[in-house]
């Protein structure tokens, strides 16, 4: 029932507009005049084009290979007031004939488009006068590619800068670590106490050995002794006068009786050898006992049979100063070298990150003004005639 009433409105409708098709032929034909018209008086505009790419560092390519680089990145580095100010400032817009506004610049006079699926930027520029059109276009390409090389190399010199202020803290802190370990050192004469150490420690070492040995003196000089005192030191020595040819001549001038010169004898003292070898020994052995015990006093007052050597301590604890101080200075001249070559880092990348855009095709004056398109403005014309006054007719019947 629906359908049936659609159709017979439809076909009232037609058989309406078919009624007053000399109105609306009369308004088609008004329409399309009209827009000749005005298409005719309008100003004839001439139109320049520039093509701006963006372009790729060849310093550090390689690292940078994955970095994105879009047109909607650099689009509004070119399409800003501030460049439209500069332009409209620089080639005197704002003066009559044309009285641009920088707020009108990007919307009447230049456009910027995108090329899809690529990396190609067109700047169109359109006004009456050809030499003028082409300067803005031209001047609005410099302008873009001055401010998107700006633009990138601002954010790898801010990097640098920021990571210089790290290098300075960084090398002041290595310095400060040198200084110290450099002091540490030379007051710590660690190689002298090394040696002190080693020298005292073969010392303590050989402490038991004397012990023994002093004791072993100790009981030799006591057994010698003890020998010396118990042996006399002169012995008496008696031999028969028969053997001395002097003697017995005497005796027999003494008118002694053979018999009685046979029981003569003669006595003399002789230093007992005996004796005489023990006292050499007991002298022998005090001397290297006083010796031996010298020794063991100058071990005992450089403490070195203390169970705990006051030197080894002291080793220990420089030792300890100057392997803490070392780690200090090695990680301080690592967090150095790495911040180093950050900053190396940051300075080719400065060098590397050059324009972002690259002018490809500068804008020539135009030699002939942009095409009036009156087909398409009649065409345009007449469909507004047509479906205005069909409007009307139909709006009139809803009215009566």
């Amino acid at each position: 029932m629906n359908a049936e009433l659609e159709t017979v409105n439809l076909r009232d409708h037609l058989r309406l507009l078919q009624r007053h098709r000399a109105l609306i032929v009369a308004c088609t034909l008004f329409g399309g005049v009209a827009a000749l018209v005005a298409g005719l008086a309008v100003k004839r505009e001439y139109v320049a084009d520039a093509a701006l790419a963006i372009s790729r560092s060849k310093i550090g390519e390689n690292a940078a290979a994955s970095d994105v680089l879009s047109t909607a990145n650099f689009r509004p580095l070119i399409e800003s007031r501030a460049v439209a100010a500069q332009v409209v400032k620089d080639l005197k817009l704002e003066d009559p004939p044309y009285s641009i506004s920088p707020s009108e610049f990007f919307r009447d006079v230049v456009q910027i488009e995108e090329v899809r699926n690529s990396s190609v930027l067109l700047v169109h520029g359109r006004l009456r006068d050809p030499v003028r059109v082409a300067d803005i276009v031209n001047r609005v390409a410099d302008l873009g590619t001055a401010t998107a090389r700006r633009v990138s190399q601002q954010e790898a010199i801010q990097a640098r800068e920021d990571i210089k202020a790290q290098l300075d803290e960084a090398k002041t802190r290595l310095d400060a670590a040198t200084l110290k370990l450099d002091r540490a050192r030379t007051s710590s004469q660690l190689e002298l106490v090394r040696t002190d150490v080693d020298a005292a420690l073969e010392q303590r070492r050989a402490l038991l050995d004397l012990t023994i040995n002093i004791e072993a003196e100790k009981a030799r000089l006591q057994r010698a002794e003890q020998e010396l005192a118990a042996r006399p030191r002169v012995d008496t020595v008696k031999r028969s006068i028969d053997g001395n040819p002097a003697l017995l001549e005497a005796a027999r001038n003494g008118n002694s009786t053979p018999r009685d010169l046979l029981a003569l004898q003669s006595s003399s003292e002789e230093v007992n050898p005996v004796y005489q070898d023990l006292d050499k020994q007991v002298a022998s052995s005090r001397t290297e006992l006083a010796a031996l015990q010298r020794q063991k006093a100058q071990m005992t007052a450089r403490k070195l049979d203390d169970p705990r050597l006051t030197s080894l301590t002291e080793m220990y604890q420089r030792e300890s100063e100057i392997g803490r101080l070392e780690m200090e200075h090695s990680l301080a001249k690592k967090v150095y070298e790495e911040v180093a070559n950050s900053y190396e880092s940051a300075r080719l990348l400065v060098a590397g990150r050059s324009s972002g855009l690259q002018i490809l095709t500068r804008a020539v004056p135009p030699d002939r003004p942009e095409s009036r398109k009156l087909p398409r403005t009649i065409l345009i014309g007449a469909s507004s005639g047509f479906l205005l006054s069909s409007l009307f007719v139909l709006m009139r019947r809803q009215a009566a």
